[in-house]
């Protein structure tokens, strides 16, 4: 048999179950305040004990619990809050975190304050628990292009632009194609799928460390907000040539011929691999690099005397004659077996 007992204007049990008429929810504390009157603003259980309606506000984001404290008056209309047992209610003020030894409160450490107003303790787990994810390039590069390239070499045309995003949180439907070096954006809006031919700006890179910079943009249009990738950066260098000859060099085309070389990257050591047939060993130089010493790695460190001989013009990328250093070390019979020379340049 099912009771029906009325406890208050309001509020009865039915079906075992308590149900309030008057919890709302109500769009505001004034809408609450308007349309439950101060006679129906407390409740007589079947103890006797007058307490506080509690009614429900949503104000379209939160759903919260309000009840009349300590009387009946407007008001006396206000949050009901979570006690130090816990309980139905809500918090009445954020929460500052305090913790010890590195701990944390779910994405929350020590010092933080929890934005948890308004927010039931069910609510305030859920919000330590999910933490906001923001978007990241996980990839970027230019198909193809080599990020070191002599100088004298031209970047024109057009590029193959790769990438990938780990999109978090976030909603990533679109990126930017950028160029740093001009500051200026080359393509706005490309869908994200990874893949985007582009016709870049034109620059020759004619100067030892000249350089040509891309980015992308990521467009998260889950907050508003953009992020960037790692930059792409191309830069010119010089080359170094080196290596065993059979004669001295005299013209661009000897000197590129020379069987090893290497990006100029200022003070370094080469090493040289003499073989065991030639006699001659070469190092050209580019303009205002000179070697500083040189040993024989294979023969107990061994100097080795390396003589400048003179200089030579050589082309660059683009075909402009160079001045080089050309040093050159001569033995009286081939090694026996290859040998590694130590060659420090500055």
């Amino acid at each position: 048999m099912t009771e029906d007992t009325n406890l208050g204007d309001g509020l009865k049990v039915t079906g075992n179950y308590p149900v309030d008429t008057l919890y709302g929810p109500y769009s505001s504390i004034a809408d609450a305040n308007s349309k439950v009157t101060p006679y129906l603003r407390s409740v007589s259980g079947i103890t006797g004990l007058v307490v506080g309606r509690t009614v429900a506000i949503d104000n379209g984001t939160i759903r919260a619990e309000y009840w009349w404290d300590n009387g009946t008056a407007d008001s006396n209309l206000v949050l009901k809050v979570v006690s130090s047992g816990g309980g139905g209610g809500v918090f009445a003020t954020n929460q500052l975190i305090t913790l010890s030894n590195g701990k944390t409160f779910g994405k929350y450490t020590n010092g933080q304050t929890a934005p948890w107003i308004g927010l039931t303790a069910v609510q305030a787990i859920a919000d330590a628990a999910a933490e906001y994810i923001n978007p990241s390039f996980t990839g970027f590069n230019l198909t193809g292009q080599a990020q070191t390239v002599e100088w004298g070499t031209t970047l024109t045309g057009s590029e193959t632009f790769t990438w990938s995003i780990n999109a978090g949180s976030g909603t990533v439907p679109t990126v930017d194609i950028f160029d740093n070096t001009a500051r200026t954006t080359l393509l706005v809006g490309t869908p994200n799928d990874g893949t985007q031919a582009q016709t870049i700006n034109t620059i020759l890179l004619n100067t030892n460390g000249a350089n040509q910079s891309w980015k992308l943009i990521g467009n998260n249009t889950g907050n508003g907000t953009t992020f960037n990738s790692p930059n792409f950066v191309v830069t010119s260098r010089p080359i170094d040539f080196f290596g065993a000859t059979s004669a001295t060099p005299t013209t661009s085309a000897q000197v590129r011929a020379l069987p090893q070389n290497g990006f100029y990257a200022g003070s370094t050591n080469l090493i040289l691999n003499t073989g065991s047939t030639l006699i001659k060993f070469g190092v050209a130089l580019p303009p205002g690099s000179t070697i500083t010493a040189a040993i024989d790695l294979d023969a107990s460190n061994a100097s080795v005397n390396y003589v400048l001989v003179g200089t030579i013009n050589v082309t660059d990328a683009a075909g402009a004659s160079r001045v080089y250093n050309y040093y050159e070390a001569n033995i009286a019979s081939p090694y026996s077996s290859n040998h590694r020379h130590q060659v420090s340049i500055s």
